[in-house]
């Protein structure tokens, strides 16, 4: 048995991933592409990948498991996965939760004026047009 390396290795683990804590079963390639982003540094060789999948409605069904890693074992706590934005939907994304941000800190009434510290602000739809939601923490 020979031993696995670079894409092959990501492909085995991406496949574990997906069927383990996100329970998703998939017949086939479902990822198409992975990529390592940025450059390796002597602290720390934690890079992120690039992974691209085969269909959008595989994408559409691995994001919308996410929530599911809240319970998984501690091999994958500590994954996380986004969404893959262009520059310009980057910066939307920030200037969306800048805005947000100020007027919560103002206390006006558009995020409901609670300020009891048990609000998260989260941007969501962020490859469309990205909002702002509170959701309560815990």
């Amino acid at each position: 048995m020979r031993k696995l390396k670079g894409v092959d290795c990501v492909i085995v683990i991406m496949h574990a991933f997906m069927e383990g804590p996100l329970e998703l079963t998939y017949s086939g390639e479902v990822v198409k592409q992975v990529t390592r982003l940025g450059k390796r540094t002597k602290e720390n060789g934690v890079r992120p990948l690039l992974v691209k999948l085969s269909r959008e409605s595989d994408k559409t069904e691995l994001m919308s498991s996410l929530k599911k890693l809240k319970n998984a074992t501690e091999k994958f706590k500590r994954i996380s996965v986004a969404h893959d934005l262009t520059a310009r939907q980057r910066e939307a994304v920030k200037e969306v939760l800048k805005a947000a941000k100020r007027e919560q800190e103002a206390g006006e009434g558009g995020m409901g004026g609670d300020t009891s510290g048990n609000w998260v602000l989260r941007v969501v739809d962020q490859q469309r047009v990205p909002r702002v939601v509170r959701m309560r923490v815990g």
